[in-house]
């Protein structure tokens, strides 16, 4: 029965990607471009493509139109655009990201690709260059949400304490910037400690610029995403560490949980089997 539970959500239909793209160039993407011709992976082409095609347009015609238009003009089309992308795109791409982090998608010859994720298309959604990874394979995956390596462990805090639930994601949103490297570089990771200053430095220059020049195009692009995905990603956190054993923090079966045969698998890449991915991380999101 356990098994036949778990089928569902293995082959129900994806939901993460808003459109996809004509069959024969998903055979030809399979084919050619994905690692291990594993077509289940094409789900995650779609929400790139569906980014490029949608979000990041937007964002361009925002700061295009700044100057043009009304001052209202440009905050109606703002508040359309963080609307659309965060409702739309923002959980899907992110989790993308997240699994093609962990488990390539692209074979060597088109590897290249995964920096459009990672370096390009994450700054949309608030997470600089060269961060993600930092923070969840090497900081959170490897500290496993224990203490003091783990900044975004949740052991420190109540969770049944609403205030501590607020300090525990103000904490982040204003000071993981700093604590991240801070704590890669003082476990002997220099090259990620270094690469997420960089990363951290790029990004905050390139708004502080951005900001000077195409204020409200900047807010609503880049500011308000970042401070309302950086709250999104703890509460997550939160919520799937919410229970820890404190007699044995460091077991994945005692320090998060799995959803089985939820609807809201289909739409996250199966992110409810959050046990089954602190046990193996480079488990393919699909297995």
């Amino acid at each position: 029965m356990a098994t036949q539970v778990n089928q569902q959500d293995l082959d129900q239909p994806r939901k993460e990607a808003l459109f996809t793209l004509p069959a024969f160039l998903g055979r030809c993407i399979t084919k050619h471009m994905l690692r291990g011709r594993e077509a289940k992976n094409l789900t995650m082409v779609y929400v790139m493509v569906n980014v490029l095609l949608t979000t990041v347009p937007m964002a361009i015609l925002q700061f295009y139109l700044e100057g043009l238009v009304p001052l209202w003009t440009s905050c109606v089309l703002g508040i359309a655009y963080i609307t659309f992308t965060l409702r739309m795109n923002a959980r899907s791409f992110i989790l993308a990201l997240h699994f093609s982090t962990h488990s390539p998608v692209f074979r060597r010859k088109w590897n290249g690709l995964r920096h459009l994720n990672s370096s390009l298309i994450c700054n949309f959604f608030g997470i600089p260059i060269w961060c993600y990874y930092a923070h969840h394979v090497v900081m959170h995956h490897d500290e496993n949400n224990l203490m003091p390596h783990d900044v975004s462990s949740t052991m420190p805090y109540r969770r049944d304490s609403r205030l501590d639930h607020w300090r525990y994601i103000l904490r982040y949103v204003f000071f993981a910037w700093f604590e991240l490297p801070y704590h890669l570089m003082k476990k002997g990771n220099l090259s990620a400690g270094f690469r997420c200053i960089l990363g951290v430095l790029i990004y905050v220059s390139a708004v502080g610029w951005l900001v000077i020049l195409k204020p409200v195009a900047t807010h609503f692009v880049f500011i308000l995403p970042a401070l309302i995905l950086s709250y999104a990603l703890m509460e997550g956190n939160w919520k799937q560490h919410i229970f820890v054993d404190p007699d044995d923090p460091d077991n994945p079966y005692k320090s998060t949980y799995t959803c089985i045969n939820t609807s809201t698998n289909a739409l996250n890449f199966n992110d409810g089997y959050h046990v089954e991915h602190h046990v193996n991380p480079n488990l393919p999101w699909y297995m």
